[in-house]
């Protein structure tokens, strides 16, 4: 059974750490999220992502995922994913879970939307 829903950017803090030549760089990011759907609570990701001259960007992170419920409960994914044309992506990794042991290597994806918006998908 998938687990989908939606979350939605609160914070996004990001700072260069490599800037090359014709606009490249390579980016630190960290980003605050909050999950509404089949999961409900809250997570921090760092990104590290590389823009090329044309603006879009590659990116790998890790995120921490806290379900509201109960604190204690934590969910840890793997983000591998692309933006381009204003629009983010990504493949997404269960690589722990400490409730649900079934969670651990399921994996699903994202699809950004307006407003900071994106639709998940795990499993």
């Amino acid at each position: 059974m998938a687990i989908t829903g939606t979350f939605q950017i609160s914070n996004w803090q990001e700072s260069v750490t490599t800037s090359m030549e014709n606009n490249c760089k390579i980016s630190n990011a960290v980003v605050d999220q909050s999950y509404s759907g089949d999961i409900i609570g809250t997570s921090q990701i760092h990104y590290q992502l590389y823009y090329n001259s044309e603006g879009n960007a590659r990116f790998t992170g890790y995120e921490v995922l806290t379900l509201t419920e109960d604190q204690s409960k934590k969910i840890i994914l793997q983000h591998a994913g692309k933006f381009e044309g204003g629009s983010a992506s990504a493949q997404l990794d269960v690589i722990d879970c400490n409730f649900d042991d079934n969670l651990i290597g399921k994996t699903g994806n994202f699809i950004s939307k307006e407003g900071g918006k994106a639709d998940y998908r795990i499993g």
